[in-house]
Formats: structure tokens, C-alpha cells, sequence
């Protein structure tokens, strides 16, 4: 089964373009698209006209702290082989579901949640996400998905999608093969904004850019499917509600991060030196 996460960092609506890419991965495979609500925003239901009082993720998520599992009568089926679970659409923007049960619920929701659509033989979970590094459904989501499809509404948003897939490279360790950027119009621009002439952005090759366009980021998204599973074998390595220690511990990379640079630049400097006494 392979995991793509629809990751909203800047908080443009992915949704409409998150299921209509789900429903032509149905055309060829049983596929489970679920919104996490991170930030409590409702949007998936009203796209798809899943809207449904009583089952939702917020629900799930309930369920899973007291009862430690999740169960696929709470998955609505919206197609012959479509099925969603959707945000609530009456949820409290002052009590979202984030701040109402423990963190470990949020961190091990991730895992039950592929092991349910595994368990209905999904060849595909599509995660809908909407929230940032700190919150932890999407920091573990961002982990355990196999491909990551970063939407971008306009170019103003490129520098921060930037900023934080470099950060999740350098610092967390994941390759740069699984993200897939999407924006509207000229692609090209986007590529030489992460690519400047001037810079040396050596880390983020692999990166890939698509037009936000269903049917050419399904195609794109096939492309990568060499690396199905990976981000299962991570989870696997982490346990249910547990991290690797490369994301356990951030501050460690951090450290070695400037390590590295610093030693690179005093070795830069003693041949800058070697040159001006030759």
C-alpha cells in the first residue's frame, strides 16, 4: 500500500484537488482518503458531499484513545472503490479535536489508520493534511507517508514550502524523491526559485514540480511509486505512537548540522590563507 499525503503548509484548500486525485487512483485500485484535522478546518465533506454528523475523523480519533482501535464502519463509500473519512463539519473552532485528547492518541492515529485500510486491502491512503511541523498528526503523517504533494496557491507561498522541505531533509532525514510540489501556471518559475543560479541548494535535487492538475499529479505520482512502502517500513521502525531517533531528537541533527558547516568554512579559510602567503 502506498501512503500520499496532500500537505497544506500554507494553508491553501488542497482539497478539491487531494479527492478528485483520489478518485482516479480508484479507477485502479480500492482507495481510502481521510482529513486530518490538524488546524479543525472542515473542508473534504462539503467537496465531496461526505457530510456526516456522526462519523467523521474527529469521531475516529475519539474512538481510537478509549478503545485503541479504529473500525471500518465509521468509512463512507463514495464510489465502487472510493471510500472517505471526513473532517467534521460542525467542529468547534474554539475546541478542536487536537487539544481535546492526548498527544500519544494523535501520534498512534497515523499507524491504526494504515493498518485499517491495509486490513480492507486499500492499495492506496491518501491523507488530507492541514497543519504545521508542531502539530503532531501532520508531523507523523509527513513521516510516514511514501509521497508528499505540497499544493501551492500562488508563487508568494514557494519560499516557505521551500523552507520547509528543506528543513524536513537536513534536520529529519527524509529524502527528497518524496516530495511533489503542485502550483498553478508557469512550473518553470517554481523550479528556479528553489534553484536559484546564485544559491547552492544541493539538498532539495530530487525535488519534484507538477501543474496543479489532477490528472498530471496522478500521473506524476505514479511515476514515484518505485518507492511504495517505505513509509511504512519507518513506522514499523518507530512502533505505534513511537519516532526514530533522527525525529526524536532534532536538536541533535541541528547541532551537527552547524558542525559540519562550521568545519567546511575553517577549511575554506586556512586554504583561503595557504593562497594569500603562496
Amino acid at each position: 500500500m502506498i501512503t500520499t499525503m496532500f500537505w497544506s503548509c500554507t494553508g491553501v484548500d488542497a482539497s478539491e484537488l487531494s479527492f478528485h486525485t483520489a478518485k482516479l487512483f480508484s479507477e485502479e485500485e480500492k482507495t481510502l482518503i481521510a482529513e486530518l484535522p490538524c488546524l479543525g478546518i472542515p473542508r473534504l465533506g462539503f467537496v465531496c458531499g461526505a457530510v456526516d454528523e456522526e462519523w467523521h475523523t474527529e469521531s475516529a480519533i475519539t474512538g481510537f484513545e478509549q478503545n485503541g482501535s479504529l473500525h471500518w464502519d465509521m468509512i463512507r463509500q463514495a464510489g465502487r472503490r472510493l471510500h472517505i473519512l471526513a473532517a467534521n463539519i460542525l467542529a468547534m473552532p474554539d475546541y478542536p479535536i487536537a487539544a481535546r485528547v492526548k498527544v500519544d492518541t494523535l501520534m498512534g492515529f497515523i499507524p491504526a489508520l494504515q493498518k485499517l485500510a491495509q486490513s480492507q486491502d486499500c492499495g492506496r491512503l491518501v491523507l488530507e493534511c492541514q497543519g504545521q511541523l508542531n502539530s503532531p498528526m501532520t508531523f507523523f503523517s509527513l513521516k510516514a507517508a511514501d509521497q508528499v504533494v505540497i499544493p501551492l496557491g500562488k508563487p508568494t507561498e514557494a519560499a516557505y514550502a521551500l523552507a520547509s522541505v528543506r528543513r524536513l531533509i537536513h534536520v529529519y532525514q527524509q529524502q527528497p524523491g518524496k516530495f511533489l510540489l503542485a502550483a498553478p501556471g508557469n512550473v518553470k518559475a517554481l523550479e528556479s526559485a528553489a534553484f536559484p543560479k546564485s544559491m547552492d541548494n544541493e539538498s532539495l535535487k530530487g525535488v519534484r514540480f507538477t501543474v496543479w492538475d489532477s490528472r498530471k499529479l496522478k500521473s506524476a505520482l505514479a511515476d514515484g511509486d518505485h518507492g511504495r512502502g517505505k513509509g511504512e517500513a519507518a513506522l514499523a521502525q518507530a512502533g505505534e505512537g513511537g519516532s526514530p531517533d533522527t525525529w526524536d531528537k532534532p536538536a541533535r541533527l541541528d547541532k551537527q548540522n552547524k558542525q559540519n558547516k562550521r568545519e567546511k568554512r575553517n577549511k575554506r579559510e586556512k586554504r583561503n590563507n595557504a593562497a594569500v602567503y603562496l
